[in-house]
C-alpha cells in the first residue's frame, strides 16, 4: 500500500502546470473558441455519448480542425483501459475526419492529446495539470 502525505501532494501540485500552461495550449493549439452544447451538432458528440463520456465544454482550435473536449471520463485515461480507449479513439477518428483532438479530463486533471499515424493508429500524449 502506498500512502501519500499532504506534503507530497502539495509538492506534486507545485510542479504540475496550470491547464493554460500545458503543452497542448503552449505548443499545439491556438485561436480556440468555445461552442455551445445546445447548438453543437457533430458526429463526435454521439460517439462520446455512446461511450458514456460526459461533455462539460467544447472548444474548436486551429481554424476549427482541432477540437478540445472538456470531459468526465468513466476510466482513467492512463490506466490499463485499452479495451475502452482503443475503440473510442477509432470511432473518434472516423467521426472527426481523422483530425487530432484533445480531451481535458477534468475528472482526472489530465490532458490527453490524440493524433493519428498515417496507418490510422492513434497515438496519445498525456500531461497532468493543476486544477
Amino acid at each position: 500500500m502506498v500512502t501519500l502525505s499532504a506534503f507530497s501532494l502539495h509538492g506534486l501540485a507545485a510542479v504540475l502546470p496550470q491547464l493554460r500552461d500545458t503543452a497542448l495550449f503552449a505548443q499545439v493549439v491556438q485561436d480556440c473558441s468555445p461552442l455551445t452544447g445546445q447548438t453543437w451538432r457533430h458526429p463526435t458528440k454521439a460517439v462520446l455519448a455512446k461511450h458514456k463520456v460526459e461533455i462539460d465544454q467544447v472548444q474548436l482550435c486551429n481554424g476549427g480542425t482541432s477540437p478540445i473536449f472538456y470531459v468526465r471520463l468513466p476510466y482513467d485515461p492512463q490506466g490499463k483501459t485499452a479495451s475502452y480507449f482503443g475503440p473510442l479513439y477509432k470511432k473518434m477518428r472516423a467521426a472527426n475526419g481523422g483530425w487530432p483532438f484533445a480531451f481535458v479530463a477534468v475528472s482526472d486533471n489530465t490532458v490527453v492529446y490524440v493524433r493519428y499515424r498515417a496507418d490510422g493508429v492513434a497515438e496519445g500524449d498525456y500531461e497532468m495539470y493543476t486544477p
